[in-house]
């Protein structure tokens, strides 16, 4: 389904933009973004990001939303992803990021339809990528149906994916698909048949067009592009849903790089810090790994950003996927 889309300001901050490394996040932050070049060199790396927010009327009190706004925008400011992938952003947070954070092209209606309810679609670095198709469902057996509900999970649920290509990319072939979601927090099923659900779209639009001028790539026989999943699956590693992902033939990126699980869990609830469960991940096809992948730890004066913290990713380049011919 074609959703809504709107401009998340219009240029990109300094801070996006800045040749050389990204510094660590906020006052007291435990990791330094990996980084190596600019967001205008063409042979500089692409960033992806996927970032709860937790939601702003929460009643947190010390962590309240406006104790940790500034820090939020600032992770995002110094990480500067090309693809960010948001959870839980309500309208006025997404206002909020959209002011301090300009640049960005925001895909995707929030989960109850327009911008009521929760924000979880896909956030794409306008000055870098070009969007060249788009879409978003439910993760629901009706998955076209705005707002709908699946199995038993206790509130609506939605994916938005994006293919996107690189400003300076020769075509098609150089196009790779971005996926970004929130699994539900309670249904064990609906998690299970999400996993499953978005497998099988990412295997419907994630085909090289044969032909131009051809309007979707969905459904059409070629090459297979790469594709990455991001966000918050509500799902630790072993478990069905992250099972069904591995068996589709993608691979949980921070592994490849902290096999030992020395980089610790994403969901800590504001208290502790390599505590809690390894939920929110980033997972990639096997034909276009990353070259850097953690999690960051932006903190401030004792405060975390969020009760989650964001999974991080780059790609020293965009993939090239061969014709048939």
């Amino acid at each position: 389904m074609r959703a809504v889309c709107w401009l998340f300001g219009t240029l990109l901050l300094a801070a996006c933009s800045a040749a050389g490394p990204r510094p660590a996040v906020g006052a007291q932050a435990s990791s330094t973004v990996p980084s190596s070049g600019g967001d205008g060199a063409v042979d500089g790396e692409l960033r992806m990001m996927t970032f709860n927010i937790r939601y702003g009327t929460a009643q947190d009190g010390e962590n309240h939303w406006r104790h940790r706004k500034d820090l939020v925008a600032a992770t995002i400011s110094e990480s500067a992803p090309h693809v960010l992938a948001i959870q839980e952003g309500l309208g006025f947070q997404m206002d909020y990021l959209a002011a301090k954070c300009p640049g960005y092209q925001a895909l995707g209606q929030h989960r109850n339809g327009g911008k009521k309810g929760e924000f979880s679609g896909l956030l794409v670095a306008e000055a870098r990528l070009h969007v060249v198709d788009w879409g978003q469902f439910w993760l629901s057996p009706t998955p076209q149906a705005v707002a709908s509900k699946g199995w038993d999970a206790a509130l609506p649920r939605t994916a938005v994916w994006a293919r996107l290509r690189e400003r300076c990319a020769a075509g098609e072939e150089d196009d790779f698909i971005v996926l970004g979601t929130h699994f539900d927090h309670r249904g064990v099923l609906a998690r299970e048949e999400s996993a499953r659900l978005i497998v099988r779209r990412m295997d419907e639009v994630r085909r090289i067009r044969r032909m131009e001028g051809e309007p979707s790539s969905a459904g059409v026989q070629g090459k297979p592009l790469p594709v990455v999943l991001m966000g918050d699956f509500n799902s630790r590693p072993g478990t069905v849903p992250m099972a069904v992902l591995e068996q589709a033939g993608y691979l949980n990126a921070v592994p490849l790089f902290h096999s030992d699980s020395s980089n610790g869990g994403t969901f800590h609830r504001f208290d502790g810090y390599h505590t809690g469960g390894m939920i929110d991940s980033i997972w990639c096809s096997r034909s276009w790994q990353p070259s850097a992948a953690r999690i960051l730890r932006p903190r401030r004066d004792g405060r975390s950003a969020s009760d989650h913290d964001p999974v991080y990713a780059e790609w020293r380049s965009a993939p090239r996927v061969p014709r048939d011919g």
